[in-house]
């Protein structure tokens, strides 16, 4: 019987079950499910002047015959479901291939079949575990699509050693903790609509050594005032290339790691407790970021010295101005057109092109001592 606190399967909908037992008029056993899609209940656990359970959202639960809740099948068996249906009991379907098996080598031939896929799509199969211990690796698979599936626990989809991309979309799945040694071929890997929600669980990210691409949603994630989630991620996981479709450059790297040892180096222990390691590692990389508080106006801001045609201007100018205002204001400060305005950050070692008008100061990481030049055009 289901338990509480359990994902499971309602008429193809996934839901948690939050109740279990009688119900006031009602014959049978019953149980009282949270819908993974808060609209699709009727009340919240309160029935007839009973509160059974409770749910997040006004509408989010349902009370549903017992019989009708599915909790899922194992790993193993959801491959063997999907991907080895039986034609007749010496022929088995895989990959949509007609093969055909003799005598009673019929079921452990069908068997060693499917641990040597090297793409499993097990998309809404109910699967709500891990294989039985005594279950062979899957050595060849490199590629694992879970997506809407009743795993609720990281652990659950370690059984795979050798996988280059991994999808677990919509499992419920609430923290991630990487074994010693698994998904050392890992690239991608998608946690998207779950339930993440702490920073050691991207900690976690850092132990898998191929990891370049990465798809999680980024807002249950709190960081401090003035940095993005994304941004926070990007310094953190020091290899990834992709953040949500979102190719990372050097520039946009160098910025993500300055900004983060501004914002975190300072701030309470409690605050960066999660990320204690990466602030040492940066900060070897980086130094200690110098960002000047302008208490009076209450903005941040940077000194900077402004160069053309062998003119220089010191001025303090806000992280927040966006390339377009400050290109509109070093054109009037040297009477040119904007036409004419082009934009450089010499940071000594380097030079960054400031091209896209809507980034903003901070994004190119400027710090005391660099220089902002006018590029002829």
């Amino acid at each position: 019987m289901a338990v509480i606190g359990e994902r499971v399967m309602v008429g193809g909908h996934s839901a948690v079950i939050r109740y279990v037992g009688d119900v006031t008029g009602y014959p049978g056993i019953w149980a009282g499910v949270e819908w993974d899609d808060p609209n699709r209940g009727k009340h919240n656990g309160f029935v007839n002047g009973v509160q059974y359970f409770r749910t997040k959202s006004a509408r989010g639960g349902s009370l549903v015959n017992i019989q009708n809740v599915h909790r899922g099948v194992d790993l193993l068996t959801a491959i063997l479901n999907r991907y080895a249906d039986s034609v007749d009991e010496n022929v088995f379907v895989i990959h949509s291939k007609a093969v055909e098996l003799v005598g009673m080598q019929s079921t452990s031939q069908k068997q060693s079949n499917v641990f040597e896929l090297r793409h499993i799509v097990l998309e809404s199969c109910s699967v709500a575990a891990p294989p039985a211990a005594i279950c062979p690796p899957f050595s060849r698979c490199v590629s694992l699509n879970l997506f809407n599936n009743l795993l609720q626990r990281w652990e659950d989809v370690q059984k795979i050693l050798t996988l280059e991309k991994l999808s677990v979309v919509d499992c419920g799945i609430k923290r991630i903790v990487i074994g010693n040694g698994r998904f050392p071929s890992l690239t991608t890997l998608n946690i998207k609509d779950n339930v993440i929600s702490d920073w050691s669980s991207i900690n976690q990210l850092q132990l898998l050594p191929k990891l370049i691409t990465l798809y999680i949603n980024c807002e249950p994630l709190q960081c401090v005032q003035g940095i993005s989630t994304h941004e926070v991620i990007i310094a953190k996981l020091p290899r990834l290339v992709d953040l949500n479709h979102f190719v990372i450059s050097a520039i946009e790297r160098h910025s993500a790691e300055v900004r983060f040892l501004d914002k975190y180096f300072c701030a309470d222990d409690n605050v960066k407790a999660d990320h204690i390691n990466d602030i040492g590692r940066l900060k070897m990389i980086h130094g200690t970021i110098a960002v000047v508080d302008s208490k009076g106006i209450g903005l941040n801001v940077v000194p900077l010295a402004i160069c053309y045609e062998g003119n220089t201007v010191e001025k303090r100018l806000p992280l927040a101005m966006t390339v377009q205002k400050l290109t509109e204001m070093v054109g009037r400060m040297f009477s040119l057109e904007l036409t004419q305005v082009t934009l450089e950050l010499d940071k000594g070692t380097h030079q960054i092109l400031l091209e896209n008008p809507l980034r903003t100061l901070d994004f190119y990481s400027p710090e005391p001592g660099d220089c902002l030049r006018l590029v002829a055009v």
